[in-house]
């Protein structure tokens, strides 16, 4: 009972480990996939701030005639700011839709394969630990049945001792005595 016991425990310890592993690999997969969406949701803001940057650039130029003396306003220099920030930010969202989508993405990717191999690595050392845990536990089952055995067997022979001194005690024969002290040895 015991040893089953202890079986059981050691495999319920390579369970969880699997359960961990397994929760662990849904949690990285779950933030792979939000860095995946993320890369596109930031490609699509950057295509569409580019083409609000390109729709302003158009307009400008078409109606540069027009727009030559806002140069001397000084709520123009405000709008000049606005179109080169637009034309950064485009930049650095189709720089974070990279980052996002390529170099997260595959990050986890590492991080996935190499928590699977540090599970494998931790299953073989926990399945070579509960055999060598089965091994001890049977050699310690067979040794103990060994000595409750001795123990048992030393008992009846204290007790088969403990009568032949009874029946010494009692005997008045030295014949008696004699064989008697022989079976006392034996």
């Amino acid at each position: 009972f015991f040893l089953l016991d202890i079986r059981f425990q050691l495999s319920e310890q390579l369970k969880c480990l699997e359960q961990r592993i397994e929760t662990q690999l849904s949690i990285l997969a779950e933030i792979q996939e939000y860095f995946r969406r993320r890369a596109d949701v930031e490609l699509e803001y950057a295509k569409n701030l580019d083409n609000l940057h390109k729709q302003i650039g158009q307009k400008h130029r078409a109606q540069k005639a027009r727009r030559e003396t806002w140069v001397f306003h000084s709520i123009y220099k405000l709008w000049d700011t606005i179109v080169h920030d637009t034309r950064h930010h485009v930049k650095y969202h189709t720089i974070m839709s990279d980052v996002c989508g390529k170099y997260m993405y595959d990050k986890f990717n590492e991080i996935a394969e190499d928590t699977r191999r540090m599970f494998m690595k931790c299953k073989s050392v926990g399945l070579a630990s509960h055999e060598d845990i089965e091994k001890v536990l049977n050699e310690l089952q067979s040794t103990m049945k060994t000595y409750h055995q001795y123990q048992s067997e030393s008992k009846q022979a204290e007790q088969k001792l403990s009568v032949i001194l009874q029946q010494v005690a009692k005997i008045k024969s030295v014949k008696k005595q004699k064989a008697m002290a022989k079976r006392v040895e034996k």
